[in-house]
């Protein structure tokens, strides 16, 4: 009965995970002349984020996806929340 019961254990591994993102409608700081608003927020595998961001240009709007680490600054508006994760680890042998 132990050897099923940690078998049992091992097949089911839940752990958490905590992504730090910005909120839609954060103001960030693309260049010194370019201010842009966040309007989607993308979590990809191996958790990574992008960010589509928009901007005006002259009259045109333009959109365009960056990461955090693009950002110069970023508005203090709304600060970065935390979103959690539990996954399933799927069987390990």
């Amino acid at each position: 009965m132990t050897v099923k019961t940690n078998a049992m254990k091992k097949k089911i591994q839940l752990f958490e995970s905590f992504l730090e993102i910005h909120s839609v409608g954060t103001s960030v700081a693309l260049t010194e002349s370019v201010d842009a608003k966040i309007l989607t927020i993308a979590i990809h595998e191996n958790n990574s984020v992008t960010y589509e961001c928009s901007w005006w240009s002259g009259d045109s709007r333009t959109k365009d996806w960056f990461s955090a680490s693009d950002f110069l600054s970023v508005g203090k508006k709304d600060p970065i929340t935390k979103i959690g994760f539990i996954r399933d680890q799927g069987e390990t042998e």
